[in-house]
């Protein structure tokens, strides 16, 4: 502890940095584990590498909950805070979560991968949920960009305008931000020590031409496919034999791991081969260093070569290219790069190759070979003025500032109090009330939504905190919920509760029958039914829920970007169907529900609670069916909205476990 109360001190005072210690337990799972055996090799398209394993999930969610209590000790206020990678993806909710009005911008360095490869993920919603707490999230290239914004709207149902995407409560900014280099600082090549190590590289290359290949060791990197390219050039170029060499840099990576251990036997093996294949005494073809090289001998290399050539499979921007072109200050050098680099899409001029075609590879070595030096010039200057133009310091300049104009735009909604602030005052009322009203609604507030609603089953400890809080003689507890009468029934009958079903249909009192406080005529069901079985059976995923007052039509699981398609079709066919009906159509959670229209819960509530004394209320709901009650209750009810969304409610909580935690917590007040 207290060499670690050093670092922290130290890490502070130079350079404004805080440390998180991590046990090597935690290190393996969440660093070796989720980090770099499940997202690294699945975000990079690598699917029969992610490893898929429950521990190392929950212990990169521990990790995350870390850094979020480390944040939380420091931030203040209107902060602005930047997280960066995919190591922290759970982060910005987190933050979110405990500090609201920080200001978060998150930015990702490796690819975003598509909807299609993303959805084997298991844990692929907790995963965009925590990007979705940022203001603002960057990604490299349109394509990562444009992933994103496609799995939100598959994955969550929220929509976006260019680029802009649209939370029930504020909006998340997406936009592209390629990242640049110190173009300063890697178009120097003219210092001492520079020079001396070009001469070095001269030495040994005899005037040979000099093809550049440097990676860190990683799958992801096409080492394999570009030596068997260099191969196939040597086999149907002979006449370069002899005048080329290939210098293979391989930096160490995660040398422990089996995975890496067998991708540098690979290589090794092919550079032996090769070199045994072609070498003479005077000549070997590639000349290969396992070893991260000084910032001198790299720019020596950069500088000396005539060719970079870098394949990777997948690669989130590839700042080794930008690198090379930036220290060819003599305009001499060609640069090879693979199209799945996201720098590819900046540098129009390079060769753009398919890593995975070893032929085309072959020929544009030899392309690259035979280019004059006006066409060199020519491509490398107009790279050189792009990059000179985006440097990492205008990159970062250019996140901060777009984070910073959008944040102001977001919070539209009437001021409400995070329910830890509230949290005092509420039980405070609790404790000191005779007589107390708690209104309940019951899916999305008491218990998580599922695919299936016949699917969802009370906890037991749900059902063991509102036995203790209806066993308390001061308070009555009402649950008010969409469901039928048989499914509150089913789970809650047994219990000193009040039950009203189908929105305020059917109400049940503890020891009574079940009464309709209004008896509603259901026949219109048989001309609505009809078209809304038509809808199921033109959208694959949706399903009819037929209630005795009302029908819902279920949407959660169906395709977001087609039946986004439907929505406005069927609603605008439903409102022509029951004008002069007394219906109404209610958009819930992933449903719309048709029903009379003097039907809500703000109305049963007030008929149910008509002539009761009580001096606290709390009434706790999740969607908008849930503001006819938060509407309807007086002003100085404990009003509490459940998840995001605008809201009449005072109180805002952040889950339904939140919302059992309240309950535990109010079930085990002394009375006052």
């Amino acid at each position: 502890e207290e060499e670690q109360a050093e670092i922290t001190r130290k890490l502070l005072a130079e350079y404004s940095s805080l440390p998180l210690f991590l046990s090597a337990q935690e290190l393996s799972l969440y660093y070796n584990g989720y980090c770099n055996n499940t997202i690294w090799p699945l975000f990079h398209y690598f699917l029969s590498y992610a490893q898929f394993d429950r521990e190392t999930w929950e212990c990169y969610k521990s990790v995350n909950h870390k850094f979020a209590d480390v944040v939380e000790q420091y931030i203040q206020g209107f902060d602005l805070l930047w997280i960066h990678d995919y190591h922290l993806m759970l982060l910005p909710r987190l933050v979110r979560e405990k500090s609201p009005e920080v200001k978060i911008g998150y930015f990702l360095h490796i690819p975003f991968p598509s909807f299609e490869l993303l959805r084997v993920l298991p844990e692929r919603e907790e995963i965009v949920n925590g990007l979705l707490g940022a203001d603002l999230v960057g990604f490299h290239t349109f394509s990562y960009f444009r992933h994103f914004i496609s799995t939100v709207l598959r994955l969550a149902g929220f929509k976006n305008t260019f680029g802009t995407i649209h939370l029930p409560t504020r909006d998340v900014r997406t936009e592209v931000f390629p990242m640049g280099i110190d173009y300063e600082k890697y178009s120097t090549v003219n210092t001492p020590g520079i020079q001396r190590e070009i001469q070095k590289i001269k030495s040994v290359a005899l005037g040979r031409k000099v093809i550049l290949s440097i990676d860190r060791l990683d799958y992801s990197k096409g080492i394999r496919n570009r030596l068997a390219a260099f191969d196939l050039f040597l086999r149907t170029h002979p006449e370069y034999r002899g005048k080329v060499m290939l210098i293979l840099i391989a930096v160490p990576s995660r040398t422990s791991v089996a995975r890496y251990k067998e991708l540098k036997a690979d290589v090794d093996k092919a550079i032996g081969e090769i070199n045994g294949k072609y070498s003479t005494l005077r000549w070997s073809p590639i000349w290969y260093m396992f070893k991260s090289v000084q910032f001198e001998t790299l720019m020596a290399l950069y500088a000396a070569s005539d060719i970079a050539l870098l394949t990777p499979i997948r690669d989130g921007m590839n700042l080794i290219a930008k690198e090379f072109i930036a220290a060819k200050t003599d305009g001499r050098g060609v640069i090879i790069i693979s199209e799945m680099a996201g720098v590819s899409e900046e540098l129009g001029e390079a060769i753009v190759i398919n890593p995975y075609n070893i032929e085309e590879i072959a020929e544009q070595i030899h392309a690259a070979l035979e280019q004059t030096d006006a066409e060199k010039k020519r491509n490398l200057k107009a790279m050189q003025e792009r990059l000179k133009k985006y440097t990492v310091f205008k990159w970062a300049g250019d996140f901060i500032s777009r984070l910073t104009q959008f944040q102001p735009n977001q919070r539209v909604e009437g001021k409400r109090t995070p329910w830890r602030e509230a949290q005092e005052n509420l039980r405070s009322a609790y404790r000191q009330a005779k007589k107390r009203t708690l209104i309940l609604d019951y899916d999305g507030t008491l218990v998580p939504f599922m695919k299936r609603p016949e699917h969802v089953v009370p906890e037991k400890a749900l059902i063991q905190t509102l036995k203790k809080l209806a066993g308390n003689e001061r308070n009555m507890v009402i649950i008010v919920s969409g469901r039928t009468r048989t499914y509150l029934e089913k789970w809650f009958k047994g219990l000193e509760v009040t039950l009203i079903a189908e929105h305020g249909v059917w109400l049940h009192r503890p020891g009574e029958d079940w009464e309709m406080p209004v008896v509603r005529d259901n026949s219109w069901k048989e001309s609505i039914e009809p078209i809304l079985r038509l809808y199921v059976e033109h959208t694959p995923g949706t399903f009819i829920e037929e209630k005795e007052h009302s029908l819902v039509w279920h949407y959660r699981n169906a395709d977001p970007e087609f039946v986004s398609l439907r929505l406005n079709e069927i609603k605008t066919e439903l409102f022509h169907l029951i004008a002069n009906m007394n219906l109404g159509i209610l958009e819930g959670n992933m449903v719309i529900e048709i029903k009379n229209l003097d039907i809500n819960k703000g109305r049963i509530i007030n008929y149910f609670l008509s002539g009761k004394k009580t001096d606290f209320i709390l009434c706790l709901g999740d969607d908008i069916t849930d503001e006819d009650m938060f509407t309807a209750l007086p002003p100085q009810a404990f009003t509490v909205k459940i998840g995001e969304g605008k809201t009449a409610a005072r109180i805002v909580m952040q889950s339904e476990a939140d919302s059992l935690g309240l309950l535990t917590l109010l079930a085990e007040e002394p009375d006052g």
